[in-house]
Parts: C-alpha cells; structure tokens; sequence
C-alpha cells in the first residue's frame, strides 16, 4: 500500500501539536473521506477531514486569519489540513492520552458531528 497523498503533510502540520496522536489522525482522516480530497458529506462537510465552516470561524478568530475551507469553488485541502489539525489538537489538549476519549468527543461536537 502506497502512502496516500497528504499523508505527509498531514503528519508535518500535525509535529506541532505534541498531545496529538499522530496513528490516530491519520486513522480518522481513513474512517471521514478514505483519503479523498474531493470528499462530501451529506451534512455539508467537505475535504479531506471533513472540517465546518463553523470549526474554520473558530480557527480564523482565534488565529486572526481568515482562512476559508474553499476558494473558486474548490476545496483548498491545505487549509482543510491546517484546520483540521488544530482542531483535532484541540480535542487532544482536552482528553491527553486518552485517544479513544478524542475520537468520542470529536464525533460528538467535531466537523462530522
């Protein structure tokens, strides 16, 4: 099996978050779009971590960015990566080591939820 397109950025990004799992990303980023960067869902969540425009409004302020999930109609999977990491960080920062605790609370209140 070869290494899916993004995975390495995916796990670049995810370096600065030191209580992130990276396994565990890389997993849900499998079980959410199977790897594909031009994934829908059918609650409206797009890309390859299937990340809300809510959770890109939380980043933007509290980062004073104004990132957006899509530019000229395509999602920017780059952005969706630097979100969807921070966001996932996040969750981790909440429940340290405990990544099955992540995953629960990120299906709960996360992108998908």
């Amino acid at each position: 099996m070869s290494f899916p397109k993004y995975g390495q950025q995916v796990i670049d990004e995810a370096k600065q978050y030191p209580l992130l799992d990276i396994p565990t990303l890389l997993a849900s980023i499998d079980t959410e779009s199977s790897w594909n960067p031009d994934a829908k869902s059918p609650t409206g969540v797009k890309g390859l971590m299937q990340v809300t425009n809510d959770v890109f409004s939380d980043y933007n302020k509290s980062h004073g960015t104004k990132l957006k999930r899509e530019q000229n109609g395509k999602i920017n999977n780059d952005n969706v990566i630097k979100v969807g990491t921070w966001y996932k960080a996040k969750i981790a920062g909440m429940f340290p080591n405990d990544p099955d605790a992540q995953i629960q609370a990120y299906s709960a209140t996360g992108p998908t939820g």
